[in-house]
C-alpha cells in the first residue's frame, strides 16, 4: 500500500511538474498562445515584455505593441488596453515595460523602444508575428513613447512600424502648461515646467527653462527634420476635452507637424468632448472600435500602403547591422554633392563628399543632423537615431 501511495505522488509530482512547464514555455507550438517576461534588451532587467495571440490560428499574426503610461516613473506592462478585443480582431499583442525615469534619464526610454522592435522582428517567427505589420498603442506617458516608436524609428527597416495610436500624450513638454490653460480646465496636477515635475525628471533638466531639450524629445522634432520620403506611419491621435493633467492642444501640435510635413493623409486626429484622462469618453465601446478599425485598416487591409509626398532628395537610412548610413537616392549624383553630420549638440562630426551609398559611422550613437548639399545649395536635412 505505502509503494503504490509513494508511485502515484509520483505521477502526480511529473503530472504537475510538465503542467507547469508547458504552460509557461517560451518554445514555439501549436498549443503555446502566450508568453511572459520575455527579454528583449541587456541594458536592464526592466526591458521584458508578454506575447498574447489569439486564442486561434496560426499566424503570422500582425502585432499591436501596447507601452503603459504612469508619467514616466510608474506603471507596468501587467495589463495591456484591450487584449480581449485585440485578441478576438485577430492581433497578436505584446505588452512592454520600459526603464522608468528612477532608473535612466532620457533618451534610455527610446533605445528601449528600438530594441524593442528590433527584437520582436529578428524573433517573429519564434513567436507567430508578422514583422511587417506591427503598429504601437500607448496611453499618457506611453502615447508619447508611442509617437517616439513611429516617428523616431521610421528611418531605419529594422525598426520601422506601420501604424501607431496615441490616447492623450505630452507631445512637447515645453509647452504643457500653456496648453492646460488653454484647454480652460481645471488643472490636477502640479505645474509640468517645475524642476519636480515627471517630464523634468526623465529629462534630468528643469522643463520651463530647456526649450531646445524638449524639442529634441519631442516627436514632432523627428517629423519635422524627416525626408518626406521616409514611409512615416499612418497615426491615430485622441484627445479628451476634459483631460485636466495634459491639454488637448498637444495632441493638435503633433497633428499638425504631420500635416505640415507629410500632408492630411498621415494623421487623424479625434477630439472627445467629454474624454478625460483615461477616463469618460474613453471607455466607451465606440472609442475601442475606432481604434480596432483604424488598426485593422493599416496592418489587415491590402490597400493600406505607405506612399509618401515625392521628394528628389537623398533617402538616408541608418544600418545598425553595417553602423553606417546608406543613401538610397541622391539626387545628380553627377554633381558633387558634400554632406555634414552634427551630434545634438551642434557640433560636427563627420563630413565629405556623397561618393558611394554607404558612410560608416563607426561607434556613434545618439540624435544626429544629416545634412546634404550640392553647389552650395543644402539638399536636404534629416535627423537620423544611431543606436
Amino acid at each position: 500500500m505505502r509503494k503504490l501511495l509513494t508511485v502515484a505522488i509520483l505521477v502526480a509530482s511529473i503530472f504537475t511538474q510538465t503542467s507547469c512547464a508547458d504552460s509557461n514555455t517560451n518554445s514555439n507550438s501549436n498549443t503555446t498562445r502566450s508568453w511572459t517576461n520575455v527579454p528583449y534588451s541587456s541594458a536592464s532587467s526592466t526591458c521584458k515584455l508578454d506575447i498574447f495571440l489569439p486564442s486561434t490560428g496560426e499566424g503570422p499574426f500582425p502585432v499591436v505593441i501596447w507601452i503603459h503610461g504612469g508619467a514616466f516613473k510608474m506603471g507596468s506592462r501587467s495589463n495591456p488596453q484591450s487584449l480581449s478585443a485585440l485578441n478576438t480582431a485577430g492581433f497578436a499583442v505584446v505588452s512592454i515595460d520600459y526603464r522608468l525615469s528612477t532608473e535612466a534619464k532620457w533618451p534610455a526610454q527610446l533605445y528601449d523602444l528600438k530594441a524593442c522592435v528590433k527584437f520582436l522582428k529578428t524573433n517573429a517567427a519564434t513567436y507567430s508575428l508578422n514583422p511587417n505589420k506591427m503598429a504601437s498603442w500607448g496611453a499618457s506617458a506611453g502615447a508619447h513613447l508611442s509617437c517616439m516608436m513611429g516617428a523616431a524609428l521610421a528611418s531605419d527597416p529594422a525598426t520601422r512600424i506601420q501604424a501607431t495610436v496615441s490616447w492623450f500624450p505630452p507631445m512637447h513638454f515645453y509647452y504643457m502648461d500653456a496648453d492646460i490653460a488653454l484647454a480652460g480646465t481645471s488643472r490636477c496636477t502640479g505645474a509640468n515646467g517645475d524642476a519636480s515635475s515627471p517630464e523634468s525628471a526623465l529629462l534630468g533638466v528643469t522643463v520651463s527653462q530647456n526649450e531646445a531639450a524638449c524639442y529634441a524629445a519631442s516627436p514632432i522634432s523627428f517629423v519635422d527634420t524627416m525626408n518626406v520620403a521616409t514611409p512615416l506611419p499612418n497615426f491615430l491621435l485622441m484627445h479628451g476635452g476634459k483631460d485636466c493633467n495634459i491639454g488637448a492642444n498637444q495632441s493638435v501640435r503633433f497633428n499638425t507637424a504631420i500635416t505640415n510635413r507629410f500632408g492630411s493623409g498621415k494623421s487623424q486626429y479625434i477630439f472627445l468632448a467629454n474624454g478625460t484622462h483615461g477616463g469618460g469618453d474613453f471607455t466607451l465601446a465606440s472609442t475601442e472600435t475606432t481604434v480596432i478599425n483604424f488598426l485593422k485598416a493599416q496592418l489587415m487591409s491590402t490597400t493600406a500602403v505607405n506612399i509618401p509626398k515625392s521628394a528628389a532628395k537623398p533617402i538616408v537610412n541608418y544600418n545598425s547591422v553595417n553602423k553606417s548610413l546608406t543613401i538610397s537616392f541622391i539626387e545628380n549624383e553627377n554633381q558633387d554633392s558634400t554632406y555634414q553630420l552634427f551630434n545634438s549638440s551642434g557640433t560636427l562630426v563627420k563630413q565629405g563628399r556623397l561618393t558611394s551609398a554607404s558612410i560608416a559611422v563607426g561607434e556613434l550613437q545618439g540624435i544626429y543632423l544629416f545634412k546634404t548639399q550640392t553647389k552650395n545649395q543644402v539638399t536636404n536635412v534629416q535627423k537620423i537615431a544611431i543606436m
